[in-house]
């Protein structure tokens, strides 16, 4: 007998990015709170992002990583 059923609505069901306001950018927004150039942390997100699809790394840690790379 099945007792529970457990799916993930955002990203399967749902777009997350339907639901942000339509000006939001989340590299400007990520970019402006840890004051990094957005160019910078966009190239960074894009060179790592493989690691985020395929392992458990968040990624904030990815942000925190640049982070401390940057001396910040």
């Amino acid at each position: 007998m099945t007792r529970a059923v457990v799916f993930d609505l955002f990203h399967t069901l749902a777009n997350p990015e339907d639901y942000r306001p339509p000006d939001f950018d989340r590299i400007e927004n990520a970019s402006a709170a840890v004051g990094l150039d957005p160019a910078l942390v966009t190239r960074h997100w894009l060179d790592n992002l493989h690691h985020v699809a395929t392992s458990t790394l968040q990624p904030i840690e990815l942000l925190r990583r640049l982070c401390e790379a940057e001396g910040i």
